[in-house]
């Protein structure tokens, strides 16, 4: 849509709704739904790309917010984000866009809630996958909201002046906070242990959902009960569904092919004992439908890279067949003419999306990331060891064949990992 056309018409919008508050001898629209129906949301939210760095033992490392994260899902392309669902589009097909927005934010149906990304029970969502030591959660620790409240004028506003099969995954009243953006971040490394039994969860019986939180508590999610059961208790959700959708997932060691390893010789393997550190798998379920896989998505080797310390990106790289090369040195952004593939570029401008500039070096041709200067401390990724006098940063093992321990010094290696949706 062009913007100058959008932002008339949310204008136009916005006022179309104030004047309908000040307005108080003008009926009530009547409820989209009728009460025979089953409760539904009128929107449709997805996300299209999720990231997952292994990074752990960060108890007593400062790490500034937003850099070192455990989860990293968003929507950045065109097909993912927030729209107005089919359901609601096709009730109004017959009102305009002003009609729209005022009964977005007049039906209680629609009304004050919120994106919510959080780690659930697959088969009892109202159990959240929380930081041992958090009670009931910290936002952008174990939990995140996206985008402001649901149903709001401004929000409301903005989605009606969507084209009906456009996604909005960039929410311009939401200003320069995290609101503006679809991409949610959680933080599950204070320890190993920790990020261990996430995995396992998220393997065994776990998912990460990405859903609606309910007004009245924002740390459940809204399910699509029935109207009746505002009166009648027995009428009730199952406990596995809610609005939104749900990642299933498994991890896997990282391949070591990736950096130039060819584990030719007898002795030469990976590390027998590094722990599963990167994304193998992600399926995604619609969460009022959670038995059936709606997608399956992609999760590229190319897309393994491997967390290497600010002190040491220009040590030699210890792979024993080029041992002079340095382990990830500052270069350029990787272009055709530079000698990189139209796939690589791709991939690399992908991987910026979850591991910003302002953040993050990136050096393609290694497989690797670098937190830049003034967003690390020391032992940030890999932790330190408190019981030394003065206390030790842990050095990664960054040969693939030698053997490591996952939380001592020196440690076995942390990865980002990513998966697209297809």
């Amino acid at each position: 849509m062009n913007k100058t056309k959008a932002i008339v018409m949310i204008l136009s919008i916005t006022a179309a709704i104030l004047f309908s508050y000040q307005n108080c001898g003008v009926e009530a629209p009547q409820s989209l739904f009728d009460v025979t129906q089953k409760y539904q949301l009128p929107y449709e939210v997805k996300v299209d790309q999720i990231a997952y760095m292994s990074c752990s033992e960060q108890l007593n490392v400062p790490n500034q917010n937003g850099v070192f994260f455990t989860f990293r899902a968003g929507a950045y392309g065109p097909n993912a984000g927030l729209r107005l669902s089919d359901e609601f589009l096709y009730e109004t097909r017959r009102t305009d866009a002003d009609d729209r927005a005022i009964k977005l934010t007049e039906e209680y149906v629609s009304f004050n809630h919120r994106v919510l990304f959080s780690v659930r029970k697959q088969a009892d969502l109202g159990v959240s996958f929380l930081n041992a030591t958090n009670g009931q959660g910290i936002e952008e620790v174990d939990y995140d909201f996206v985008f402001g409240d649901l149903g709001s004028t401004a929000m409301s506003a903005s989605l009606v002046a969507l084209d009906e099969t456009e996604y909005m995954n960039y929410w311009a009243a939401g200003g320069i906070s995290s609101d503006a953006y679809m991409q949610g971040t959680m933080v599950f490394n204070s320890a190993e242990s920790v990020s261990a039994n996430l995995r396992s969860f998220l393997t065994d019986e776990g998912l990460l959902a990405i859903g609606f939180a309910q007004p009245l508590d924002p740390s459940l999610l809204l399910a699509p009960v029935d109207y009746a059961a505002s009166t009648d208790t027995s009428v009730v959700s199952p406990a596995n569904e809610a609005f939104g959708v749900g990642l299933r997932m498994t991890f896997k060691q990282p391949n070591p092919a990736n950096w130039g390893y060819t584990l030719s010789t007898v002795n030469n393997v990976p590390h027998v004992n590094l722990p599963k550190r990167v994304l193998a798998s992600v399926y995604e379920y619609d969460l009022t439908q959670p038995q059936t896989i709606k997608s399956s998505w992609s999760c590229p080797t190319e897309l393994q890279l491997r967390v290497v310390y600010p002190t040491d990106r220009n040590f030699n790289d210890p792979y024993p067949f080029n041992p002079a090369r340095q382990l990830c040195p500052d270069v350029a952004d990787p272009t055709v003419a530079g000698g990189f593939t139209a796939t690589d570029v791709a991939n690399f401008q992908t991987a910026r999306k979850s591991l910003p500039v302002s953040d993050w070096k990136i050096n393609w041709a290694r497989r690797c990331v670098v937190p830049k200067d003034g967003k690390y401390t020391k032992g940030s990724c890999y932790g330190v060891d408190t019981g030394v006098a003065p206390s030790v940063t842990r050095s990664p093992v960054y040969d693939f064949t030698k053997s490591c321990d996952p939380a001592v010094n020196p440690a076995c290696l942390h990865f980002v990992s990513i998966c697209l949706r297809p």
